[in-house]
């Protein structure tokens, strides 16, 4: 039970076209790790969204936030939310990104 000094914190999520709803915290998240990494990234090159957040934050993430984190950021790309376009696939179906 809560006490008088501690407050109930909103889950606030991001509900995607194709019906999955996200956590806004953790869209947040994986978007300015992207957005940080974008200028360092070789015009033409595929990258995975591990490969983009780096491995210390993808280590961080549980299973079910990792696929969430894939989902937003491939909607990201096809609304043109980010500035990439999608690589190849991997064969391992796990998408690359690209600048």
């Amino acid at each position: 039970m809560l006490n008088n000094n501690e407050k109930i914190k909103p889950l606030v999520n991001i509900m995607l076209p194709n019906g999955h709803c996200l956590p806004k915290a953790l869209c947040d998240s994986v978007k300015h790790q992207v957005e940080d990494i974008i200028p360092a990234m070789i015009p033409g090159v595929g990258y995975t969204l591990k490969m983009l957040c780096g491995k210390e934050y993808w280590k961080q993430l549980s299973v079910g936030e990792r696929l969430w984190a894939g989902l937003y950021i491939a909607y990201l790309v096809a609304t043109n939310g980010l500035p990439l376009s999608f690589g190849h696939d991997t064969g391992s179906h796990h998408k690359t990104y690209r600048v």
